[in-house]
């Protein structure tokens, strides 16, 4: 990694404003690359007989990396989801199926909220073979935009948009296809047509790629089973004018299948219903939990459950502390060293029990909002920008990226170094033309103080009688007392075991009317 000089920096900044600079991913792809694992992307890279030219990535998910490309043919810009090459070939399966049923009804070409794909290839590299999916090109998930003190989205906008979210779910179901897999991460904002940029207005709008060197703990120098560099990814938020559009859409249908034909399938834990948890098969009441879930992470920026909850052992834990015992006639099986059901007693053991007792209502009644007060903190916006140090020299350390780049990029070599970074702008608010949708609560200063990064304590802040919150977090306002109340309602009719709300009853429900 190129380490900037502190001085001498052409940088117009708060005085007490941390220009950090960050690169979170080094550690966490690397293990990633290898045989099995991702596939390894260089920025103009071109794919599918050069058909499609790699610009910036997007993103990744739990078994992808998702990269912007344009396609020469067409002119227009695509997302393209390259998937590890260990996944099981019933994924291919699981999704071409449900893109076949959504075009025999007529939904693919006339109904963007349902993206599987428009096409897909197959990539042979050092790594495996890589089914890779084209998908039209979509603007952030709800999980950025949530994501406790770095996003929140303001109470009307969680609500226009969990309105929405139901009401697919409903059009999916009535289709005969439970997705499986429903969270804040796989429902994505549409934005508006970009199609007539070329790279450099992609750039101008969203900033340059920022790159830095692929580093292992070990020192050694990967082969060519992982990148030359990392590539951060784009950021939507950082947009100089508004290119959102207050549209949803559901992706990664890996986990979908048809309701007459039910799986048991494996998504996060968090999210994971909790007969589905015990090893029953998954329904279209399993996706109803699961939306409960994801609304109340919408609105709270958090999940319901903590942090350890992270196999299904732990999570029926959890759940009986705040919903009860599960019923007699499901027979709780015993969980192996994964934590997962299992009905062979001999690999497995009772799940660990808890007298401990928790209250949804005071739960939501914690939830904390945006200051009435404007912020302190006068900083410029959010906004792509280079660091530049025009006398400067390329270093040497940066000898590892080459000339190969700088004409995809735009970028004389000299400017190299400035890109090999990832910039962290947590105490930048957002961009003014996003302020009636979202804000970022990190940003925010009350009483010359920053809200801190982190929250102090994450979850655990909402625990009821919780005394150990830093505090300007205890004096941000909470959750009107006639939202939580209809808020409460609507979910205690869903985080229930046996008798479960469905989707379409959901919409009708007052709590979306306080929109």
């Amino acid at each position: 990694m190129c380490f900037l000089s502190d001085t001498d920096l052409d940088l117009e900044t708060d005085p007490d404003f941390p220009d950090d600079f960050q690169s979170p991913q080094i550690n966490s792809e690397y293990p990633m690359y290898g045989a099995a694992g991702y596939h390894p992307v260089h920025l103009g890279d071109l794919y599918d007989d050069g058909l499609y030219r790699i610009v910036h990535k997007i993103g990744a998910g739990d078994t992808s990396m998702i990269w912007l490309a344009r396609d020469s043919l067409s002119c227009i810009w695509v997302a393209l989801r390259m998937m590890m090459a260990d996944q099981p070939s019933s994924v291919e399966e699981n999704i071409v199926k449900c893109h076949s049923i959504l075009a025999r009804h007529g939904q693919y070409g006339g109904d963007p909220r349902f993206i599987t794909y428009t096409r897909y290839f197959h990539i042979d590299g050092p790594n495996g073979r890589h089914l890779c999916l084209v998908l039209p090109f979509c603007g952030p998930n709800l999980h950025s935009l949530s994501n406790y003190m770095k996003s929140r989205m303001k109470p009307q906008f969680v609500q226009a948009l969990a309105y929405q979210a139901t009401d697919i779910l409903r059009d999916l179901h009535a289709r005969g296809i439970c997705h499986g897999n429903i969270r804040p991460g796989n429902l994505v904002l549409r934005i508006r047509n970009l199609d007539h940029l070329d790279d450099q207005g992609i750039y101008r709008l969203f900033g340059q790629p920022m790159i830095d060197e692929l580093k292992t703990e070990s020192g050694r120098v990967p082969g060519l089973e992982a990148p030359r560099y990392v590539v951060g990814f784009l950021d939507f938020m950082s947009s100089g004018e508004d290119v959102l559009l207050n549209e949803l859409c559901l992706i990664d249908f890996d986990h979908a299948f048809e309701i007459s034909s039910p799986k048991t399938p494996a998504p996060l834990p968090d999210f994971l219903a909790p007969e589905v948890a015990v090893g029953k098969p998954a329904s279209p009441a399993s996706d109803v939990w699961a939306l409960g879930v994801t609304t109340l992470n919408m609105r709270s920026g958090i999940s319901l459950f903590p942090y350890h909850v992270d196999c299904p052992a732990h999570l029926i834990t959890e759940c009986v502390k705040y919903f009860g015992e599960l019923p007699a006639p499901w027979e709780e099986p015993y969980y192996d060293k994964e934590g997962r059901p299992t009905s062979d007693k001999t690999k497995g053991c009772p799940r660990e029990v808890s007298d401990e007792i928790h209250s949804l209502k005071q739960w939501i009644c914690d939830i904390w909002d945006e200051p009435m007060q404007a912020s302190e903190n006068e900083s410029t916006p959010a906004a792509p920008f280079i660091v530049r140090d025009e006398d400067r020299p390329l270093p040497k350390s940066c000898d590892w990226l080459s000339d190969d780049i700088s004409p995809i990029i735009n970028y004389n070599p000299q400017d190299i170094d400035q890109l090999s970074a990832i910039h962290d702008n947590t105490k930048r608010p957002y961009p003014k033309h996003y302020a009636n949708r979202v804000w970022k609560p990190s940003a925010f200063k009350i009483n010359g103080t920053y809200l801190p990064e982190d929250g102090g304590v994450g979850w655990f802040t909402y625990l009821p009688g919780n005394s150990d919150v830093e505090g300007n977090l205890q004096s941000l306002p909470r959750i009107s007392t006639q939202e939580a109340d209809m808020l409460y309602d609507l979910l205690r009719k869903i985080f229930v075991y046996e008798g479960r709300i469905s989707a379409e009853d959901i919409l009708g429900h007052p709590w979306f009317g306080m929109v």
